[in-house]
């Protein structure tokens, strides 16, 4: 349970587990949590086995939600240089590097409320800023707006897929 998580303010897995049921190495079946054998509860949470068999988990849970993802290329060094305002400004955030590169892929991820994200609905200046200063992303609309292909009376209905352009 000890994995990692993708948000500010999302914690990882371990988290959200409010009880553990463990079968320890004497045989014995022991119920724990934060108030009850709280020692064995937080180490048995990233123990990978060591302590015990883990045969029942009590997860803390929220209702149902639905998630929008915005995947665009970026450079590297616009990354590292904007990573708390990226991270701070979304539910969850990630990049992945292409090693030897300056080259990465961002991924973007926010709760939604039943209706998704359309292009129209993002202001010319954030598009600009998602995009990275140097390397343009371009919309598809092959206007040449600007350095980086974005037209700032963009009407698109929907996300439209971004592609690196030079």
């Amino acid at each position: 349970m000890g994995t990692h998580g993708t948000g500010f303010q999302t914690g990882i897995i371990a988290d959200y587990v409010l009880a553990l049921r463990l079968v320890v190495p004497s045989g014995d079946i022991v119920l724990c949590s934060r108030d009850a054998h709280s020692e064995l509860f937080l180490s048995a949470l990233c123990g990978l086995g060591a302590l015990g068999i883990i045969v029942q988990v009590t997860l803390q849970v929220v209702p149902k939600f639905y998630l929008h993802q915005l995947t665009y290329p970026s450079s590297l060094d616009h990354v590292l240089d904007n990573l708390d305002e990226l991270v701070e400004s979304s539910d969850h955030f990630r990049f992945l590097w292409f090693p030897h590169t300056d080259y990465v892929s961002v991924s973007v991820t926010n709760r939604i409320n039943g209706a998704f994200l359309r292009l129209a609905d993002i202001d010319y200046h954030s598009r600009r800023r998602l995009s990275g200063s140097g390397r343009g992303v371009s919309n598809g609309t092959g206007n040449g707006e600007g350095d980086d292909g974005l037209d700032a009376n963009a009407n698109d209905d929907l996300l439209l897929p971004i592609k690196l352009s030079r």
